[in-house]
């Protein structure tokens, strides 16, 4: 039977992951001149940055490993992920149309590749159902990481969006682009492995491997006096590419807060219900605020400073909690997710339905 209750409490951590999706996004567009990166506020915006996509990409792991585990001997299955992967792709040539500043329209990113990681999800489901399978299947994907691939690690941001044919698109979708399948795939596989234990949490020993590679990876950045944590470039920790101690790092931290939020989900559930309607809204949420970053980008203050671009990402980010709670009390079926639902699902009862949003 298909479990019917809404988690407020797995919104919540969705919420959170599109909240800083936002933010990164918009520090990248209203970003400061001059700033140095040891500053207190760069050093938590980097932070945020670099836990957004991670979280992001191991929820959705979550959401599709959870439904094709129930859909696997269904005839609706082929359906369901194919209306999944077909929208994720089309709201990626969107965004990409959206804000022609960052990306080509062609280029492949974040749904793109969770696109190409639902096409997989059938395959890890029942070739890796058991939890520490998946875990160390998460772990070989990370270490690809370390082999000889060309992940561009000193290439600019145009080159790494740009591909001039189809052997360099796939190669940017694969290995080298901005969100390749090698190693991010790693992260969507890791939900999968939450969705195979169930709502359960050990905070304890996530909070122990968290902190251990928290203290480890500055730790080696003190020992070789080179930067922590850098988007790109000489650093231990680099989001492109997405090396090796990052995937670690940031795949211990996504871990961490999902087991928190289980942890708390009594003792913050009136937080949670704060904020759990973004949750509900992360695919829309997600895609409608990049038409506000083109916005931003053509008309917004061309010099910033740090303080003021701070104050436009922190109101860019929460404004979309009231909005989020309005849109639930007002329309809450016109969205991008119950547009999901009624495409996928062809005879779909209550059950499904509530099940179907909530992934």
């Amino acid at each position: 039977m298909l479990e019917t209750k809404r988690q407020t409490h797995i919104d919540a951590v969705k919420a959170i992951a599109i909240l800083f999706m936002v933010q990164v996004h918009t520090t990248a567009i209203a970003s400061p001149e001059g700033v140095s990166l040891s500053h207190p506020l760069a050093i938590l915006s980097a932070v945020i940055g670099g836990m957004a996509a991670p979280l992001f990409v191991t929820l959705s792991g979550w959401g599709v490993h959870s439904a094709v585990r129930r859909r696997l001997s269904s005839p609706n299955l082929v359906r369901w992920l194919l209306t999944r992967i077909s929208l994720l792709v089309a709201m990626q040539v969107v965004i990409n149309i959206l804000l022609p500043q960052r990306f080509y329209w062609y280029t492949p990113g974040v749904l793109s590749l969770l696109a190409l990681c639902t096409l997989l999800a059938p395959i890890s489901v029942k070739f890796l159902n058991n939890r520490h399978y998946l875990l160390t299947f998460s772990l070989i994907v990370a270490l690809s990481t370390l082999l000889s691939i060309d992940s561009g690690s000193s290439w600019s941001w145009d080159q790494r969006v740009l591909s001039s044919g189809p052997l360099e698109w796939f190669s940017r979708l694969l290995m080298n682009g901005t969100y390749p399948l090698l190693p991010w795939w790693a992260f969507f596989l890791a939900g999968g492995a939450l969705s195979g234990i169930g709502h359960n949490g050990n905070l304890p020993r996530s909070s122990v491997v968290a902190v251990a590679l928290l203290l480890v990876t500055l730790g080696m950045a003190m020992v070789s006096e080179t930067q922590w944590a850098l988007p790109n470039g000489d650093a231990i920790l680099t989001f492109f590419p997405a090396n090796f101690w990052f995937v670690l790092t940031a795949g211990a931290w996504s871990h961490l807060v999902w087991h928190s939020a289980f942890s708390l989900r009594h003792k913050a559930s009136k937080l949670f219900a704060l904020i759990a309607p973004v949750g509900k809204l992360s695919l829309s949420i997600y895609v409608i605020h990049f038409a506000i970053l083109r916005l931003l980008a053509e008309w917004g203050p061309k010099s910033l400073t740090i303080s003021e671009s701070f104050a436009i990402t922190v109101l860019h980010s929460v404004i979309w909690i009231p909005l989020a709670i309005l849109h639930q009390k007002r329309i809450p079926h016109l969205s991008l997710e119950r547009l999901l639902v009624l495409i996928s699902t062809p005879e779909h009862s209550k059950d499904e339905t509530a099940s179907s949003e909530q992934e």
